[in-house]
């Protein structure tokens, strides 16, 4: 029997808090993580050989890149990335990110999950 290969998920997430949130309930459906607190290591990251299934960020972010910029940066040498955008504030154009879901903050990790769910399958 086959195992399929768990996705790769890279969260942006500048609070701490809901970052290892996010990371502990996929961790614990099977996903591989990998997690930074700006969009420039993230950034830094995509630009090298790493796998990565879904970019999962945050809208608001310091360090001089929110993650609109980053997922539109990011695609320009990882045509296809799957994106998730998340924020807190009541509307986010996700327009320049084709395909781009957007999940509202606060959410509850049975939305994450599903959402993450949703867009990798995309």
């Amino acid at each position: 029997m086959s195992r399929s290969v768990a996705a790769i998920v890279l969260i942006a997430e500048d609070s701490e808090p809901v970052r290892e949130l996010a990371r502990e309930a996929l961790e614990d459906e099977g996903y591989h993580v990998i997690d930074f607190s700006d969009g420039i290591k993230a950034l830094a990251l995509l630009k090298g050989e790493q796998v990565v299934d879904l970019l999962f960020t945050d809208v608001m972010m310091p360090g001089g890149m929110d993650g609109i910029e980053l997922a539109v940066r990011a695609r320009k040498f990882r045509h296809g990335l799957k994106v998730l955008v998340t924020s807190g504030q009541p509307y986010v154009d996700t327009s320049a990110i084709e395909g781009a879901i957007y999940l509202p903050k606060p959410y509850r990790l049975t939305e994450m999950l599903q959402a993450v769910r949703r867009t990798i399958a995309q």
